[in-house]
């Protein structure tokens, strides 16, 4: 088992420049909490990974294009990108948190 509290990932955060976390990482999944300025998301691009992803919105707002779609994101809001898919955030208000999950 392993358990990391809420406060435990907030100060890995907090003491480090990244803003990616990397929670867990297994062969099968990759665990990631990131965080999303709003001043650095209209300077980066859309991304994407081989992996599916999972997001889980824990902290803030803004919209999440994926593919042809957008949508307005906030705390509680769950999003898949699969494999191969263009995604990114934007319009963010002040700052974006998100438990990422990658899968094979």
């Amino acid at each position: 088992m392993k358990h990391i509290t809420a406060e435990d990932l907030a100060e890995r955060q907090e003491n480090q420049d990244s803003d990616v976390t990397t929670v867990f990482d297994e062969d099968a999944m990759v665990i990631e909490q990131s965080r999303y300025r709003a001043e650095k998301a209209e300077e980066t691009d859309a991304q994407t990974h081989t992996e599916d992803e999972f997001y889980y919105i824990t902290a803030g707002s803004g919209k999440m294009r994926v593919g042809d779609e957008t949508s307005q994101v906030s705390p509680g809001d769950v999003i898949y990108v699969e494999g191969g898919v263009e995604h990114d955030f934007f319009d963010i208000d002040e700052e974006l948190r998100t438990l990422k999950v990658f899968a094979s």
